[in-house]
């Protein structure tokens, strides 16, 4: 059921702060199914949220301060860019890099242009060729900075697919399957470890 997003902050950095009330971040024409928030570089912070019919809509605060306000709300696609799910995860200059999962199962990716306020997006692009469809997805940045994207493809392969540098518009290597012929995932999490070699989890 889609629903109206809002929300709270501590007023104080101490134990026990008080909360501020609830304050609502859509309007009531705007529903949401499902919400995704992340920091920028600068402590600002990012809400997301999927719509009724998989519409992506992106809104921030102007500023770090307590009760700032947050902009209008903004879609973040176009007809044809809807998505089933979304991720969000800053990348090493702190520009927001946006993950979906479109209704035609393939992975898009979208990122910001800069970090200042109002910053436009380049729009999204296809991580991935017709064969290469997802179910689930994980993002995960390497010690370099460099994003790394996982996927259970709706054949229960996992496929990987890496950044080649951290610039705007940076080239990805393509897909390519880490499991065995006939090792299929049902889940899946990655996580770095203290050397910095990324580990990738199943369950199957």
């Amino acid at each position: 059921m889609a629903s109206r997003v809002r929300h709270c902050e501590q007023e104080l950095v101490i134990l026990g702060a008080p909360w501020t009330a609830w304050q609502p971040l859509t309007d009531p024409s705007q529903a949401a199914e499902s919400l995704v928030v992340a920091a920028g570089p600068n402590g600002r912070l990012h809400a997301f949220t999927l719509g009724d019919h998989g519409q992506i809509s992106h809104s921030e605060q102007a500023s770090t301060t307590l009760s700032s306000p947050w902009t209008r709300w903004q879609p973040l696609s176009e007809d044809g860019d809807n998505a089933k799910s979304l991720l969000v995860t800053p990348g090493l200059d702190g520009r927001l890099h946006a993950f979906r999962i479109g209704l035609d199962d393939q992975v898009g990716h979208n990122e910001q242009v800069a970090t200042v306020l109002n910053a436009p997006w380049t729009g999204w692009h296809s991580l991935s060729p017709a064969s290469n469809d997802a179910k689930l997805l994980v993002v995960l940045a390497n010690q370099n900075g460099q994003l790394h994207t996982f996927r259970i493809g709706l054949d229960g392969a996992v496929g990987h697919n890496e950044q080649l540098a951290t610039q705007l518009n940076a080239p990805w290597s393509g897909w390519r399957t880490i499991t065995a012929p006939g090792d299929l995932a049902v889940d899946l999490a990655v996580v770095a470890s203290q050397a910095g070699r990324l580990h990738a989890f199943v369950l199957e």
